[in-house]
């Protein structure tokens, strides 16, 4: 219990919080079943709507709420129609939080790929380092495990949607927190306009982002979370995979529970 606490405390710190007071660690219960999302939309997504759902909750008993980012608070106006406006306005965003010196490899920004009404959306917390503009954010031998992930359990990566919540390979050790939770709104209104059956985060660290909790992998794996109004699940990240093979064992269990919860989402109720 205390690494447990000791990383919900590093998570709530890298967001910005001043101050907390909480006796014991606060995790989000996770539902043992959720329902299909509505296949009602609207045809514009109100990114203020967004905003509040995401910064809201962060905001925890005996703490001071966090602010909404000013780079957020900046497109509360904002409405999404389709996709392609949505990468249209997500591009300014990406260049003001992490601009990259306009220079022979520097990393682009590379957009989600895919279909929308996906069975599965695959989200990672940024690209891998081989992707390019065309290939979506998985590319090397990263994309290539993974594909032989999906198809362990007759999923056809060409079939699914894939996206990234930073959309560029960050040029040093990694992003940090903050700079995350300033696209988690964008990946939601992302999510929205294609509407998976299921999300599949790959990792801990995304995970975490997305379900806001500072639970480890032992307790968020082979459950049901919730993000943006859709079921969300996990498993190990390719590249930790290519380096500790001895885990794979532990990602094939994970798959083997997401494919018997899309064959229950399929049956229906």
């Amino acid at each position: 219990m205390a690494s447990v606490w000791n990383r919900y405390l590093a998570f709530q710190r890298d967001l910005g919080g001043d101050e907390i007071l909480l006796p014991e660690p606060w995790l989000p219960p996770a539902p043992a079943t959720l329902p299909p999302p509505t296949p009602q939309v609207p045809e514009a997504i109100s990114l203020a709507a967004m905003v509040r759902e995401v910064a809201e909750p962060l905001s925890l008993p005996e703490s001071k709420p966090l602010p909404v980012p000013r780079e957020t608070a900046k497109l509360e106006e904002k409405s999404f129609p389709h996709l392609a406006a949505f990468q249209e306005a997500l591009v300014a965003v990406v260049e003001g939080l992490h601009p990259m010196p306009a220079k022979k490899g520097a990393s682009p920004i590379i957009y989600g790929k895919g279909f929308p009404n996906p069975l599965l959306a695959v989200v990672t917390l940024q690209p891998m380092v081989e992707a390019g503009p065309d290939d979506g954010p998985f590319a090397g031998e990263d994309g290539l495990l993974l594909a032989r992930m999906l198809k362990a359990i007759r999923l056809e990566i060409s079939d699914m949607y894939c996206t990234s919540l930073m959309k560029r390979v960050h040029p040093g050790r990694g992003w940090p927190r903050r700079d995350a939770a300033k696209m988690v709104p964008w990946l939601a209104a992302e999510i929205r306009l294609i509407r998976p059956r299921v999300i599949l985060a790959l990792g801990e660290e995304i995970t975490q982002i997305l379900v806001r909790t500072g639970a480890g992998y032992a307790d968020l794996r082979q459950k049901s979370h919730e993000f943006a109004g859709f079921e969300c699940t996990m498993t190990l990240n390719p590249s930790l995979l290519l380096v500790e093979e001895a885990r794979k064992g532990e990602a094939w269990k994970d798959l083997q529970w997401l494919s018997q919860r899309l064959q229950t989402l399929e049956a229906g109720p």
